[in-house]
């Protein structure tokens, strides 16, 4: 197959000989080779905004991101959302298949692979790929119509009408509804395409993430659980899954999960945290056996501040930091920044505590007034060591503002 107009392809294949021979394959077929090694080289290129409109990857690798790990990483940039995977393994796994259907525009090929089959291949997910590329702007543009809502719907529900399979095309629009915050109509939509297949994997995660969106924690749970069973290999639902056993104080099976994550891709952000943060859960519980009846944000905020006083300031930093990314309540997210910021003062980083009291006092929507004057007043372009000494006395916030006016006085008193 020619292309009619040059098209990039990035290859990920650590077998020199193998790269060589699909390099060759798509020379043939009109592409523009790009060869990686790893996984890691790829998304270097990312970094510089580099384009590709195919990706070939070897889901055999052995070091660094595994295959699963690549595929949430292409699926998450906004700019890969739709483009073309090939997979190429000498072992395809009911695993395997099961993550495939999860993506659009997504197909394995058992190695060896002729040319003949690349290209058949080549020819069938380009197809797939121009459906679904037509009808997602399509879609977004119906509902783009906001002026007139009935019209919007009207176009949506003819082009389910004329789609030869309506259900691919229901599973976009319940994407891009998601995707826009349209958390109601996107439920009403898979509840109807539930009714035919109650374990569509794709189906069963967006209405997790629904019910996570609306605190249905137990509710996202069963869903995600499910979907896991059907398809273990998904990192950012295992990912979920770890944020979900946080909030029911699960340490160990959060701990298990988030170190699943990290299998897949070593480098993940989000599974690093959560490991972090399921450790030191974990670590607390024992030693500590405090009420699991207390918030998840308030355990988190204990943790850091028993680090901080015991003079391991770096671990609570990096405790603190970890549990931003599982703090949704914006009160809590103010005070554990307060928190870094204090960390950083403790290690003498003033540069840093400003930055942290700032970040907390915009994350209040401006009403965390404490954040404010303690920003203020390590801003003080000098004071003395007594002074500085003072400042020691202001301790991490434990979520209690008693006494904190009379603090403040004393400080300015003495810094004024």
């Amino acid at each position: 197959m020619a292309t009619s107009v040059a098209k990039t392809v990035a290859i990920i294949d650590a077998d020199p000989h193998y790269q060589q021979i699909l390099s060759q394959y798509c020379l043939d077929a009109g592409f523009e080779v790009c060869k990686y090694e790893t996984a890691e080289a790829l998304f270097k290129d990312f970094a510089l905004e580099k384009e590709f409109d195919l990706f070939l990857i070897d889901w055999d690798i052995k070091d660094g991101i595994k295959g699963p790990g690549i595929t949430h990483r292409l699926r998450q940039d906004p700019r890969f959302a739709l483009t073309p995977i090939l997979v190429v393994s000498g072992t395809i796994a009911d695993r395997d298949l099961a993550l495939a259907d999860e993506f659009f525009c997504m197909s394995f090929l058992a190695k060896p692979v002729t040319q003949n089959v690349f290209q058949k291949e080549l020819e069938n997910i380009f197809d797939e790929y121009e459906w679904y590329h037509t009808h997602y702007q399509m879609i977004h543009q119906a509902l783009d119509l906001r002026e007139d809502s009935q019209s919007s719907m009207k176009t949506i529900i003819d082009l389910l009408a004329q789609a030869p399979n309506p259900v691919p095309l229901s599973l976009l629009l319940a994407d891009i509804l998601w995707e826009r915050g349209h958390y109601q109509a996107c439920e009403s939509l898979l509840v109807k395409l539930m009714d035919g297949d109650h374990r569509n994997v794709r189906m069963l995660t967006l209405m997790g993430k629904i019910c996570m969106e609306r605190k249905q924690n137990e509710d996202a749970y069963n869903y995600l659980k499910l979907a896991d069973v059907l398809s273990p290999d998904n990192l950012e639902r295992i990912c979920h899954l770890g944020q979900l056993e946080l909030q029911s104080k699960k340490a160990d099976e959060a701990l298990e999960s988030f170190e699943r994550g990290l299998k897949l891709d070593p480098n993940n952000k989000i599974a690093a945290a959560g490991k972090t943060v399921a450790q030191n859960l974990q670590d607390y519980i024992r030693e500590k056996t405090p009420s699991l009846s207390r918030t998840l944000a308030c355990l988190m905020n204990c943790i850091g501040i028993t680090k901080v006083h015991g003079g391991a300031i770096d671990e609570g930093i990096t405790h603190y930091k970890s549990a931003l990314s599982f703090i949704v309540d914006r009160d809590a997210k103010t005070k554990l920044m307060f928190n870094i910021g204090y960390g950083y003062y403790r290690q003498s980083d003033y540069s840093m505590a400003i930055d942290w009291f700032n970040r907390s006092f915009e994350e209040s929507r401006d009403t965390f007034q404490k954040a404010r004057t303690y920003a203020k007043l390590l801003s003080r372009k000098s004071y003395s060591d007594e002074e500085t000494n003072y400042i020691t006395l202001c301790e991490s916030d434990d979520l209690d503002e008693q006494n904190f006016e009379a603090r403040t006085q004393e400080l300015q008193d003495v810094l004024g």
